[in-house]
């Protein structure tokens, strides 16, 4: 992640702590939710469980009776709540005897005691209660309740409201903390790179970082320093090997010159010395040959140029 790689670890560490504040306080919520939706959706069943009670109970009499107005009237009062669609009694051979729908569309019950029936059965947004009428230990028959949640979609967008609201106070607070608490750990790094980039600018291997902490940090900077301490003796030896190699050059350049002084200063002597011999024996030479003329001997004149 070429983009995170360019990231100072000071922002590197606030976006850290967001995130696992985000996602920590993200799960909480999400678990917080499905808890109370789960709780919910348990008593609202319990409510239209209690619902198909009082209703069995209304309703013994009109099944003892076969009074079918009577039973359509006691569901009839259920239109004061509004989330029952539907509601339904059975005799106790299991034949529809009244039935409540608050639409116009009816609603096909199923039969009561199906096998693919529970007591309760969740249908999306839907659910159906079933309730056995019991009297002196004989059944009497079963009333049926088709619901519909609708509460539980205004809980849920209230729920994420709350929900986003506590993840925001959460990033923020987290966003704080972790500004404040960050700087322990970047001050001391940044004071490593300051203190890195001067020597690397100055060459001044002198320097020193003064960090006491015992942590990863504290062991880097005494790392550092004793990283440090190497360069400057290597220095050091450097220097003192340039000083002494320089000495033994002076040295011998000394020696060299009293050489070539002497070298010329012999010459100089060696020369002298020889050019008067030579020129004693030149002067020799041209007094024989003025005392020996060209035509007495030829041979002799030849020999006076030799020499």
């Amino acid at each position: 992640m070429p983009i995170y790689k360019n990231i100072s670890i000071k922002n590197k560490l606030i976006l850290i702590q967001l995130v696992t504040a985000f996602v920590a306080v993200l799960i909480c919520c999400v678990l917080f939710v499905f808890n109370d939706v789960k709780t919910f959706n348990k008593s609202l069943v319990n409510n239209k469980y209690s619902v198909a009670e009082i209703v069995g109970v209304n309703v013994i009499a009109p099944l003892l009776f076969k009074d079918k107005d009577a039973a359509t009237q006691i569901l009839q009062n259920l239109k004061s709540n509004a989330s029952i669609l539907n509601a339904a009694i059975f005799d106790k051979e299991g034949i529809k005897f009244a039935q409540y729908d608050r639409r116009e569309t009816t609603f096909l019950f199923p039969p009561p005691g199906d096998e693919k029936f529970n007591q309760t059965n969740f249908m999306g947004q839907k659910f159906l209660v079933e309730y056995k009428i019991i009297q002196e230990n004989e059944f009497m028959g079963t009333v049926m309740l088709r619901s519909e949640l609708t509460a539980v979609d205004d809980i849920l967008i209230n729920y994420i409201k709350v929900a986003s609201g506590v993840l925001l106070g959460a990033l923020l607070i987290a966003f704080i903390i972790s500004t404040f608490f960050q700087q322990l750990i970047t001050s001391r790094l940044l004071l490593l790179v300051n203190k890195t980039k001067e020597i690397s600018a100055t060459g001044n291997y002198s320097n020193r970082l003064y960090d006491r902490g015992t942590d990863e940090i504290g062991v880097l900077s005494k790392e550092f320093n004793n990283m440090l301490d190497q360069i400057q003796k290597m220095q050091n030896s450097l220097k003192e090997a340039n000083a002494d190699l320089e000495k033994r050059v002076k040295e011998r350049t000394s020696k060299l010159e009293r050489s070539n002084q002497e070298l010329e200063q012999f010459a100089y002597v060696a020369s002298h010395d020889l050019q008067e011999p030579l020129r004693t024996i030149s002067n020799f030479v041209g007094l024989l040959e003025k005392k020996y003329p060209k035509e007495a001997d030829d041979d002799h004149f030849r020999y006076f140029q030799f020499v």
